[in-house]
């Protein structure tokens, strides 16, 4: 920021930065407290998608009152610049304090309880919160629990009139197919994409919980591909394996919390924090223990943990899934064995053909840390020096793509549209760009220009699998089952022995609950 003040806030200290903004500590002159200010990067400001997920994010926060949720008081714009106003807590987040490992059960529960009941009262006022984590639950030095960052915050409910005038934003923002939030605590619906309510909360709050417990995450891998099959197939070790002497309705509370099918969970966070609540009673008494009333008598009964289940005809399913989050964009080309990523700030040699076809093996591996970004800078090298490489600008395109699988943020698909565009615009007929024009177009809600992009990609390249695959990705986001499935059987008679098409085949079939031929 190269100003010292927004309006009548004066800008004290920057206190972090993440994809939807900075935030600063700043003073409000007006009437003299010091407030949060989370600003909009002047940059990216104008990007109006991102603009429109910002002032979500304020509305969807500033329609809740609750003692655990960060008060928002106004949201604002200074000389272009975009702002929200909260309140200022002092404190650290909850991540910050489980670096230390494991909570005493005594500290974690009552923790537990004021993010539940932050939760359920933003429930019943129809948000999801869809990115809840340690890093997102402040803990003030009177101990008290205040949940913030509401970026990716969504009605999952709401009056019609509301629904008309959010609809534009909503299907731009955050429509189904599109994954958002911090992949280590979703729910096994929003890891791919699908639709989610207010229980999909509920599986990340058992996810949170279980790591204030055992000083573990509930799933671990070392790639993304490997957290997402955990996610979907595994069940978390048993509390009391990593915390001997835990009480054993923790663990049947997350248990429940953390089903795979919403339908088996807990159906509101006022039946969890019911039988949360009878945890307490066992507790060891430290002092007064604080937490937010909720007003519910609803009762459910808690069943015995079963023993971890193993789903093994979800096996090839979940290896598509894996692959469906993060995008399928980097097999635009036959697999290829990736180099191993160079160190960021190594300078690049060979010849534009030789980082091209570098890029493209790193592409191939997109899962891999690192590779993105190596790809990315040879891309732009090669660019540099050839500008009207149409073929690097659309591997670029997938670049950013990837980007946005592994880091949500607008801009990405944004570059991802105009590096598609241009190679579009140096070589018509080039098939790998109208297919990266139909990747970007699609992962943007632009079903009609995904579908016209795919099809003059199909015409100059009829053989091209990955291409029938993508038809099948837009047709079943358009609701056009059918279609997608000849689109995927298409894919996989071309290329029988290439996995993507064979995975995307399953996918289609677990999503429509064909589990037997997924």
């Amino acid at each position: 920021m190269q100003a010292e003040s927004l309006l009548h806030y004066h800008l004290i200290e920057k206190l972090g930065e993440g994809g939807m903004g900075v935030v600063w500590r700043a003073h409000d002159t007006r009437l003299e407290r010091d407030v949060a200010l989370k600003i909009l990067p002047p940059d990216p400001a104008g990007d109006p998608v991102r603009k429109q997920r910002f002032a979500r994010e304020a509305r969807s926060a500033s329609a809740l009152s609750h003692p655990n949720i960060i008060t928002v008081f106004e949201i604002n714009e200074d000389r272009g610049v975009p702002f929200i106003a909260m309140e200022y807590v002092r404190g650290h987040t909850l991540a910050h304090i489980l670096r230390s490992g494991a909570l005493s059960v005594e500290r974690a529960v009552p923790y537990a309880l004021e993010i539940a009941a932050a939760l359920d009262h933003a429930h019943k006022a129809g948000i999801v919160h869809r990115d809840l984590k340690p890093g997102n639950v402040m803990i003030t030095p009177e101990d008290r629990v205040k949940v913030l960052d509401f970026g990716l915050a969504k009605h999952y409910r709401a009056s019609e009139s509301t629904l008309a005038a959010e609809a534009t934003v909503t299907v731009q923002l955050t429509e189904a197919g599109t994954t958002m939030g911090t992949v280590a605590y979703m729910s096994p619906e929003q890891s791919v994409g699908d639709p989610v309510d207010h229980r999909s909360d509920i599986f990340s709050f058992g996810a949170v919980f279980y790591q204030m417990l055992t000083g573990a995450l509930p799933f671990q891998a070392t790639t993304q591909a490997g957290l997402l099959r955990a996610i979907h197939l595994e069940e978390p070790r048993p509390v009391a394996d990593l915390r001997p002497g835990a009480p054993p309705l923790c663990d049947k509370i997350i248990a429940k919390a953390m089903e795979k099918k919403p339908e088996d969970r807990y159906q509101s966070m006022a039946e969890l924090v019911r039988d949360l609540r009878q945890v307490l009673p066992g507790l060891p008494t430290t002092g007064e223990l604080r937490f937010a009333e909720t007003h519910d008598t609803a009762t459910v009964a808690v069943p015995v943990r079963p023993a971890p289940r193993r789903r093994p005809w979800l096996w090839p399913a979940v290896a598509i899934l894996a692959v469906s989050v993060a995008g399928f964009g980097a097999y635009l080309y036959r697999s290829r064995n990736a180099p191993p990523p160079a160190s960021k700030d190594a300078p690049l040699t060979g010849t534009p053909q030789e980082l091209y076809a570098e890029a493209l093996r790193l592409l191939d591996r997109y899962d891999q840390p690192g590779n993105v970004d190596s790809a990315t800078r040879r891309l732009e090298a090669v660019l540099q020096k050839e500008p009207s490489n149409a073929g690097a600008h659309a591997a670029l395109a997938r670049a950013y793509y990837h980007r946005n699988g592994l880091s949500p943020d607008p801009q990405w698909l944004r570059l991802a549209t105009e590096s598609a565009k241009r190679a579009v615009e140096l070589n018509g007929d080039l098939a790998a760009g109208h297919l990266a024009t139909a990747i970007a177009a699609n992962e943007t809600g632009k079903r009609e220009q995904a579908l016209a992009a795919i099809a003059r990609a199909l015409d100059l390249d009829p053989a091209n699998s990955i291409a029938h695959m993508w038809a099948g990705h837009i047709h079943l986001a358009m609701g056009k089952k059918p279609e997608a499935l000849a689109a995927y059987q298409k894919a996989v008679a071309l290329a029988p022995g290439d996995w993507p098409g064979l995975m995307a085949l399953g996918v289609y079939h677990y999503r429509l609950g064909n589990y037997e031929q997924a």
